[in-house]
């Protein structure tokens, strides 16, 4: 009995010892993560956009040409792929990678596009009415022919109090105009 009870006291003494050595390996690993700890690729396409578009501003080719090779040389010097980032970052960063690949793409450089839209549908009322531009095509002939049309969209959106009651003083909820709102300017980054 004697001998069991120190062959247990040496094994609970070197099982503690072993998850002693154990914290101290995973804290030095934190600590060595801690300090090597890189930018994640959400913050660098976040850097990314403020730094390309921080004005709303219309494009011409060559700016985006230039555009386009800044941001592929700058993946080159990060060893990175453009499908490996886009696969990396959440979905408003995919659409500013979406926007510097279509750079490269596109020959006649951006162009302004103002539309009418409501609020509850701005999404689906500016698709509309791309689509009526011809600068969204509804089949993949853009995508076969290797060029894309870009636009940046500046949106008015219907004042809907104001046009109600418009409508109820014209009679026949018809109007001549259409109300919208007054803006901070700032309709494109929206």
């Amino acid at each position: 009995a004697a001998s069991f009870q120190s062959t247990a006291a040496e094994l609970s003494s070197c099982m503690l010892e072993h998850f002693n050595q154990q914290q101290q390996q995973q804290q030095q690993q934190r600590s060595a993560v801690q300090r090597m700890q890189v930018p994640s690729a959400d913050t660098l396409v976040n850097a990314l956009s403020m730094v390309v578009y921080s004005q709303v501003t219309l494009d011409s080719a060559t700016v985006l040409q230039r555009r386009y090779k800044q941001y592929s040389q700058l993946l080159s010097s990060l060893g990175l792929q453009h499908s490996g980032l886009a696969a990396c970052v959440q979905p408003f960063n995919k659409a500013v990678l979406a926007c510097l690949l279509l750079a490269g793409r596109a020959p006649a450089g951006e162009a302004r596009v103002s539309c009418v839209v409501q609020r509850r549908s701005a999404f689906w009322d500016a698709l509309q009415h791309l689509q009526q531009q011809g600068i969204v095509q509804p089949d993949r002939q853009q995508q076969v022919a290797g060029a894309v049309q870009l636009a940046k969209l500046f949106p008015r959106f219907v004042d809907e109090q104001l046009l109600q009651q418009q409508q109820q003083q014209s009679g026949h909820g018809t109007v001549a105009s259409i109300a919208v709102e007054g803006g901070e300017g700032h309709g494109p980054r929206k």
